[in-house]
């Protein structure tokens, strides 16, 4: 049941972001049109249905057996991330990568700073986790892009390269994208093995990606405005800032009491440095829209286990990859990877190509992978207009890119 539910509320994102608009009018209007507050609605009412089927101790045990931590983790990391201690050190660190580009290889600064957001600052999810480095690079794609208006397709195509290149740039730590965590603790895969079989596939990936799409849009590129740059913020005021978002990247393990705690004290800090914060109403905003998403994709999630089961050890290797990804769009590619520890006797091969199905399809919807939520979120602030369909557009051919590099086990 609950897949009919999660299906209704696909089709109810879908049809009010694409088509006439006398058309998706309704679909907008009716239970809202942002995509967090549809799937929470949906979510609501499939637990109506579930309180009538199995009652309120039901509802209970259905909510008890999922985790609630990841949502709860993306609000808060976006909180934090979106203020401007963070956003003024990760744009000092920005700065100087664009740099080393520009020196080295002669780059001209807007180009130089393109690539390093849309691949460095990926790459950094595997230390950061990729919630983070989605929150920061977004971020620091409005400050240095979003001053003068473009093409949209330009700002629909870099989010959908860096929805792909986020997912596939969190796996070279076996610890900091969650999909990743899910089968290193399971299958016994560690920093030898993530260097082995995914680090170079990911590097090689995501930077022809980016250097495919800077030379597409080389004339919106270079005809950028004078860059940005924030006000100076003072540096312990950064320093208790990272030590707070540490704490949240750490100690997520710790009771419902200490992450509110936590919470609290955070807000009492910014409360004391409200002069180098900025506003934090907009944060919070965005951050209850993207935590409501997650929670009502885990609420929907009703794939069934035997199934998969049946298909993994059928599929031969390469039907088990490209059905990975096409699953990874509808489904979150936790959910997928979960699925697949679950079921004992799967080869080496078949485990790496559905773990590499669920990174490299983590990038193709708005659904595929938690921190595409809020990267569309910070974006769709400033665009309006912007559509999650035409950032799975532009997300199409960095996903082909990425099905190129890993396609080769090294277990064949």
């Amino acid at each position: 049941m609950a897949s009919f539910f999660f299906t209704c509320a696909f089709l109810h994102v879908f049809l009010a972001d694409f088509g006439h608009p006398r058309f998706s009018r309704f679909f907008r209007t009716w239970m809202f049109s942002d995509p967090g507050v549809i799937f929470l609605s949906w979510a609501a009412i499939f637990l109506i249905f579930l309180n009538f089927q199995q009652g309120f101790v039901g509802v209970q045990k259905y909510l008890y057996d999922r985790s609630f931590q990841e949502p709860f983790l993306a609000a808060v990391i976006l909180l934090l991330c979106s203020t401007r201690p963070l956003v003024v050190l990760a744009q000092k660190l920005a700065m100087k990568v664009a740099g080393f580009f520009h020196g080295i290889f002669g780059m001209p600064q807007s180009v130089a700073i393109y690539v390093s957001l849309l691949w460095i600052t990926p790459l950094l999810g595997s230390l950061l986790t990729e919630i983070v480095a989605m929150s920061l690079a977004t971020s620091l794609f409005l400050v240095f892009f979003a001053s003068r208006k473009r093409a949209l397709g330009f700002y629909s195509a870099s989010l959908g390269l860096l929805w792909v290149n986020v997912s596939i740039g969190g796996v070279i730590t076996p610890y900091a994208a969650p999909c990743v965590l899910m089968v290193s603790r399971a299958w016994g895969w560690d920093f030898s093995f993530m260097m082995h079989h995914f680090v170079f596939k990911s590097i090689a990936a995501s930077l022809v990606s980016v250097l495919a799409l800077a030379y597409w849009y080389r004339k919106e590129l270079h005809s950028t405005e004078e860059l940005l740059i924030e006000k100076e913020v003072p540096f312990w005021v950064q320093g208790i800032q990272i030590l707070f978002l540490t704490f949240f990247l750490r100690h997520t393990a710790h009771g419902w009491w200490g992450k509110w705690g936590l919470l609290g004290l955070y807000l009492i800090f910014w409360k004391c440095t409200r002069k180098y914060q900025g506003s934090i109403s907009a944060a919070f905003k965005q951050a209850f829209q993207v935590g409501g998403f997650l929670t009502a994709l885990i609420i929907l999630n009703g794939f069934p286990g035997e199934e998969m089961e049946a298909i993994l050890k059928t599929a031969s290797p390469q039907q088990v990859y490209l059905g990975s990804i096409f699953l990874t769009s509808f489904l979150d590619n936790v959910v997928l990877t979960h699925l697949g520890t679950q079921i004992p006797g799967l080869s080496e091969t078949t485990r790496y190509y559905l773990v590499a199905g669920g990174i490299v399809g983590g990038g193709l919807t708005l659904f595929a992978n938690a921190p595409n939520m809020l990267g569309y979120q910070v974006l769709k602030k400033k665009f309006p207009e912007l559509k999650s369909w035409q950032c799975s557009v532009g997300a199409l051919v960095p996903t082909l890119i990425a099905i190129f590099f890993f396609w080769k086990s090294s277990f064949l």
